[in-house]
């Protein structure tokens, strides 16, 4: 049976179709494509943002900079350069970077690459102000730097994000100084996580929004207008190739930079490489993470603790040690004479082992561990040491401190090395100048926990970290 359908049914659903169509667009370029535009998280973030300028001391130079004359020897080449740079005045030389202000007092994270070896810190705020800056904590590992506004007064500041949770694909945009432009806006993506560059704590996110020259130190700004990284470095022969700090690596710092000026790490004292196919074949997992040790550093933390040359570490306090590159980054969050926990695969089994880390910037003087209990000291809230207030005489360079007066036998203190005469300059990081602080901040560490001393013996400084028994 046919049926007729009216004729303007079909004019009338054209229509609606029509109608319909760009509300379809509209919605898909929300799900799969991206926004609009980027006007208002730009407007949102941008006044956090800031420009950096730099002053250096420089002497001015004979030679125009890579020439030399051929027809001078070199010694008197490096005469006539003396010459000149005794009798030509300084000049400055400026240096341009960016910035972001990450507290209302004025408190700025950037590179510290972008200030190093800088005299003089200006900064160029979104507002057209200006301040100086001074420098408040650095690490040139991490190539982070804090700042601190000397102009008070109340400042806009960027929110810090969580960089664990971006994602490949997420739309991120960058804000900075490119070669001295100004404030600029690039967007992108992130084109990958966990990039290695050749330093030791690597962990970069990788992002195809543009930097240039000058975005060094300015922010990666999340679609909340989150700070998730730091602009860092850039590959000059490529295109669409940028690294960002992580700010969660960067946030693991923040405090010591602020409080010590600068950063002290664990050391774990291992030698490890990824694993191979003798390992994976042997284990019988191919998706099995761990590292194998390759040696360990006599009397090091690890060697002290029982790791052996051979072990397999696959985890550390719980978290999945994927690769060679991951254990040194966990470890360097940790402060020196933390204790944690290793778990290792040693004959087909796995293991738990406590390891007290040491310092990564003195490993062969800063930490020295207990060998033993403390069941024979008479005194144990002092862990097995008579003590007293520093006197004149006792050192002829010190005013304060706790000078060590008795060592018990079977304590402790004497099993680790202290003696007679000792001068307990610091507890947990604080200054000890008098024995009455001494003992009460002593007696708040719990049974268990980690007592962390600074002792001066001598013209020497010696640390010594161990547990409360």
């Amino acid at each position: 049976m046919k049926h007729n359908t009216p004729h303007f049914v079909y004019p009338l659903l054209v229509w609606i179709l029509a109608l319909l169509m760009p509300c379809k667009i509209f919605a898909l370029s929300f799900t799969f494509g991206k926004p609009e535009g980027f006007s208002k998280l730009a407007e949102k973030t941008s006044p956090a943002v800031v420009n950096i300028y730099t002053t250096q001391d420089v002497t001015a130079s004979p030679f125009p900079a890579g020439r030399v004359n051929p027809f001078f020897d070199q010694s008197l080449q490096d005469h006539f350069k003396n010459k000149v740079a005794e009798n030509t005045p300084q000049k400055k030389d400026n240096s341009l970077g960016s910035g972001v202000i990450i507290s209302k007092d004025g408190r700025i994270m950037t590179n510290h690459h972008v200030i190093a070896g800088a005299d003089d810190i200006y900064i160029n705020l979104s507002d057209g102000k200006k301040s100086k800056a001074k420098v408040l904590g650095f690490d040139e590992k991490l190539d982070i730097a804090i700042l601190q506004l000397t102009r008070p007064d109340s400042y806009p500041s960027a929110d810090l994000g969580d960089s664990d949770k971006s994602r490949i694909g997420d739309w991120v945009m960058a804000i900075g100084n490119p070669f001295g432009f100004g404030q600029t806006v690039t967007v992108g993506i992130i084109s990958a996580k966990g990039r290695v560059l050749g330093g030791p704590y690597d962990n970069y996110i990788q992002t195809d929004a543009s930097i240039n020259p000058g975005n060094s130190g300015g922010p990666l700004f999340n679609m909340d207008g989150e700070v998730i990284g730091i602009n860092t470095a850039l590959v000059n022969s490529g295109q669409g190739i940028g690294f960002a700090l992580p700010i969660n690596t960067a946030r693991g710092v923040l405090d010591q930079l602020v409080q010590t000026g600068g950063v002290k790490r664990g050391w774990l004292g291992v030698s490890v490489r990824d694993l191979g196919e003798e390992e994976i074949t042997k284990i019988g997992d191919k998706d099995f993470n761990g590292v194998f040790v390759l040696d360990v550093v006599p009397n090091g933390p690890a060697e002290r603790a029982g790791i052996k040359q051979g072990d397999i570490i696959t985890k550390l306090n719980g978290g999945t040690i994927v690769n060679k590159q991951t254990l040194p980054n966990l470890v360097a969050h940790f402060l020196p004479g933390t204790e944690v926990l290793l778990t290792v695969l040693r004959a087909d089994s796995p293991v738990d082992i406590k390891v007290a880390l040491g310092d990564l910037d003195n490993p062969n003087k800063a930490y020295i561990y207990p060998i033993g209990d403390e069941d024979n000291q008479t005194d144990r809230a002092m862990i097995g040491i008579d003590v007293r207030d520093l006197e004149t005489g006792d050192h002829k360079e010190m005013t304060a401190g706790v000078f060590i007066t008795k060592v018990h036998d079977g304590s402790v203190a004497s099993q680790i090395g202290l003696k007679r005469g000792d001068i307990i300059v610091t507890l947990a990081d604080e200054k000890t100048d008098v024995v009455k602080d001494f003992k009460k901040r002593l007696k708040k560490i719990q049974q268990g926990g980690v007592i962390k001393l600074q002792v001066v013996r001598e013209n020497k400084t010696l640390y010594f970290v161990f547990k409360k028994q």
